[in-house]
């Protein structure tokens, strides 16, 4: 009965005590001391798979806050319990000690907690044992110091077939100090509140501090950033005198005329801008050093002190650098270093002695006599330079002696018809345009100086299929026109260097590391191609890397890039035979090591075609 009183009256109270403060004193600070009451139903049935009839009970329970995310609890219960092996329901009582956390402490209209704890039981004021009740419940606001509770919870018994559920609804009232006002209720009365309509710590005097630095907002330029009073609450992380919002480099101190970033150079690039930091140079060069002016920096430049289109002057414009072009004012090929080469035979106009046609070594010589065609009497046979290029046979004046008579049988080992006496061959058949020697294809060229034996052809036997001044015995590419240079090949175009020089700066690797990133592999591709198109070139692969740790390491690591380029392209079918791939680790660089752009170009494979 009493029970059921308080869990009637608290209501009342607590609606009076609000009515009280909002119309009279608002908010008011609250204490730490709280009771509350509640219905309960009591279920034993569930807990000890049970047929058992859910029971009431009335809980009537003080609590004392002891900081506002943990609070004691002292519950006191009556009621009634249908339990196991009992024919009637039973009178039960008992007496709580609980904590009760509430991990967001006291802010918001909800205040969900967890609890747990020990009591006691008795049952008909005859028996009794422990229970160690767990649960969770929460308070919801509805007045300043009124809640409704609700509460879930599961009791462990100290004896057989007495664990249960018990399920409670009701009301808590917190008392308050009804003479002290708090208006934003942090805890800090009005009348020692510097900012009492703001919810605020203690430090500041309740007034609201979001970064906790000491500083209150309304003061503080970086109200959500914690900084120092000096710089008006705002951080300066490198300690530069600028405060990070203004500080271009806010993690590296520099000085005020480079807005907070270091410039060691001085040249007006802040340092981690600079490819250059110990050298001043132009913006245009990334504050490296351009001694001639022309764009390109001095660490790159292959001409640092001559201005050129790519860092060195090209006067005829033939793409050879001047210090690399035998005849800079005239435009020519690179395979004649850039001087003129009109025939395209590989040999410039200056030193080619038949400039307008095509020779293996300036000149055409059909017979491969070694006389040019031009000095050459007899053409179309081998001869001497002493002949004129012609046979040393003197050439026949008078009709030939009568053969002899008949009577006198010649010697013929072989039976070709010729007589072993004028028979360069006894005993190989041969005809007698070739002095009694085999010749295959007949060309008159027998096959002990015929080089194409199988082939018809007036340079030694040879042809020219593809009509580029060497015989076919000499060149690796037959069917196709080409250089001296190239042994009878197509010279490279210029589109195919391109994307070998592509290849070396696109190919890359996961870091520290011989995988192939998928974005490679277009590039590879190309070069599978390229292969395919070019098939008597070979391929040599060689990788590189910076000098960064240790060269040991770079060593294997160069190696092993090289040689995973080289299986990818065998996977695409290029043949083993036409590859080679070597590592070179850190010894040649194309770049400074001392930046980061040129360590990133020393990094490299490089890709190049070559005949043999």
């Amino acid at each position: 009965m009493y029970c059921l009183l308080l869990a009637v009256l608290l209501p009342l109270v607590g609606m009076a005590q609000i009515e009280g403060d909002s119309l009279l004193l608002g908010p008011s600070i609250p204490t730490k001391h709280e009771v509350s009451a509640k219905v309960l139903g009591i279920d034993y049935g569930s807990a000890n798979s049970a047929d058992m009839s859910l029971t009431f009970g009335l809980e009537v329970a003080y609590r004392y806050r002891i900081i506002p995310q943990i609070a004691l609890a002292i519950p006191l219960k009556v009621g009634v319990a249908d339990v196991v092996d009992d024919i009637q329901n039973r009178n039960v009582s008992s007496l709580d000690a609980t904590l009760q956390l509430y991990p967001l402490g006291e802010r918001g209209p909800v205040h969900p907690y967890v609890m747990g704890g020990v009591g006691y039981v008795i049952e008909n004021i005859e028996s009794g044992h422990p229970q160690f009740p767990l649960g969770a419940g929460v308070n919801f606001r509805v007045g300043e110091n009124s809640f409704i509770n609700v509460q879930g919870e599961y009791r462990i018994a100290g004896v057989e077939l007495r664990d249960n559920y018990q399920f409670g609804a009701g009301y808590v009232y917190r008392f308050s100090n009804a003479t002290e006002l708090d208006t934003d209720s942090d805890g800090i009365p009005d009348r020692e509140d510097a900012c009492p309509t703001q919810f605020g710590p203690e430090a500041t005097q309740g007034c609201p501090d979001s970064d906790n630095d000491g500083i209150i907002n309304s003061e503080d330029d970086c109200p959500e950033e914690a900084g120092t009073v000096e710089l008006g609450g705002c951080p300066d992380t490198d300690g530069d005198g600028f405060v990070d919002m203004e500080d271009e480099c806010p993690l590296l101190a520099g000085p005020d005329t480079e807005s907070g970033c270091p410039d060691t150079d001085g040249d007006g690039l802040h340092d981690e801008e600079d490819d250059c930091p110990e050298e001043a140079g132009p913006q245009e060069t990334l504050g490296c050093p351009n001694t001639d002016g022309d764009g390109f920096p001095n660490l790159t430049d292959p001409c640092p002190t001559q201005a050129g289109p790519n860092g060195c002057p090209d006067t005829d414009g033939d793409g050879l650098y001047d210090n690399e072009d035998d005849c800079p004012e005239v435009a020519g090929p690179t395979a004649t270093a850039g001087c003129p080469d009109a025939d395209s035979d590989g040999i410039p106009d200056r030193s080619d002695p038949c400039p307008n046609q095509v020779g293996p070594q300036g000149c055409p010589d059909r017979d491969g006599d070694g006389v040019f065609d031009k000095d050459d009497r007899c053409p179309q046979q081998a001869g001497t330079a002493a002949n004129n290029g012609c046979p040393d046979a003197p050439q026949a004046t008078e009709p030939p002696p009568p053969p002899p008579p008949a009577t006198t049988t010649a010697e013929d080992s072989d039976g070709d018809g010729v007589p072993d006496a004028t028979d360069k061959c006894p005993n190989s058949v041969g005809p007698v345009s070739t002095a009694g020697c085999p010749d295959r294809d007949g060309d008159g060229v027998p096959n002990y100086l015929d080089r194409c034996p199988d082939k018809v052809g007036p340079y030694t036997g040879c042809p020219d299929t593809d009509g580029d001044g060497i015989i076919d015995a000499d060149d690796l590419c037959p069917d196709e026109a080409g250089l001296t240079t190239t042994k009878g090949c197509p010279e490279i175009t210029q589109e195919t260097r391109d994307v070998l020089d592509l290849a070396m700066r696109s190919v890359q690797f996961e870091p520290a590391s011989a995988t192939l990133k998928a974005e490679s592999y277009p590039i590879l591709n190309q070069i599978s191609d390229i292969l395919k198109r070019y098939p008597a070139y070979r391929l040599r692969i060689s990788g590189h890397t910076d000098n960064l740790g240790d060269s040991d390491e770079n060593q294997r690591l160069s190696e092993e890039r090289a040689e995973a380029c080289y299986q990818y392209l065998l996977a695409q079918g290029a043949t083993a035979s036409r590859m080679t791939y070597a590592g070179f680790g850190e010894d040649y660089p194309i770049s400074s090591n001392r930046t980061a752009s040129g360590r990133t170009l020393n990094r490299r494979v490089e890709f190049e075609l070559i005949i043999q």
